[in-house]
């Protein structure tokens, strides 16, 4: 797949609360910043510059971020740290944590960056947080209109716009049902997220819903299905993931436990 393909569509990812679609959508940050040197804009009012920053690098350097919160990294593995910490700081990635941001300020914000670094991916963590411009409407309006914005936005940029929301959590006797998969219908506050995206990706673990020994026995532990349910220029699918918690990180299982370091071949998969 040419790494241009990669800025052609609007994809959108959701997850249930706790599957790990920040630390998803960050390895795709990092790899289209630091690996592809392609300038990339990054919200995310929920966390600080700080707290990402530091994801970030002990996720690329693959510390245990345990270990980088607590300082209790060894000599070698500071040096380390520093040295991808450098990495990073090089790499054209922007991030933006400030709180509210009106969709009018994102949108501004990523014409500057189009304008003076050539922008060519805008990841916004999550939906909900933006605020509309007219917050009199009923919430599902709010977003619908947000919705049609960021489209109109991704075209007249030619950019592309990974969108993160959240899916309505299932009944109890559902989420320990080993079948339970998300489906698009679950995806919560408005169904124009679902019509207007190009592609959307459905984050899921299995073993988020039973003890570590029934994830072992039923050989669940640490995996992931990144389901794509819509895509609208090629086949869905399901991709098989590989979770390090300790690293914040996914793999891809073909790779055993190795850096996504041919994210191209990934990416072709699930069609950004």
């Amino acid at each position: 797949m040419p790494r241009a393909a990669l800025f052609k569509c609007r994809p959108h990812l959701a997850s249930l609360p706790g599957m790990g679609k920040t630390a998803l959508a960050l390895n795709i940050a990092e790899h289209v910043a630091v690996t592809n040197k392609e300038t990339l804009l990054y919200i995310c009012p929920e966390m600080s510059d700080w707290e990402l920053g530091l994801r970030l690098i002990s996720s690329r350097a693959k510390l245990d971020c345990y270990k980088v919160h607590r300082n209790l990294l060894s000599k070698e593995e500071r040096r380390y740290f520093t040295d991808v910490a450098d990495e990073l700081t090089r790499a054209p990635l922007y991030i933006d944590a400030s709180p509210d941001q009106t969709i009018s300020e994102i949108e501004n914000n990523a014409k500057r960056l189009k304008r003076t670094h050539d922008l060519k991916l805008l990841i916004i963590d999550s939906l909900s947080h933006v605020v509309p411009d007219d917050n009199t409407e009923p919430r599902h309006e709010q977003m619908a209109a947000i919705i049609r914005r960021l489209k109109r936005l991704a075209k007249e940029l030619h950019i592309s716009i990974l969108c993160l929301s959240q899916l309505r959590r299932p009944t109890e006797v559902a989420s320990r049902d080993e079948k339970y998969r998300p489906l698009l219908s679950h995806i919560r506050e408005s169904t124009a997220i679902a019509e207007e995206a190009d592609v959307v990706l459905l984050l899921h673990r299995k073993d988020m819903s039973m003890s570590r020994e029934q994830a072992e026995d039923l050989n669940v532990a640490n995996t992931a299905e990144l389901i794509v349910a819509k895509n609208r220029n090629g086949p869905t699918d399901d991709i098989a993931l590989v979770w390090r918690g300790e690293w914040t990180r996914f793999f891809n299982v073909a790779e055993h436990y190795e850096p996504m370091e041919n994210f191209d071949d990934y990416a072709g998969r699930v069609a950004f």
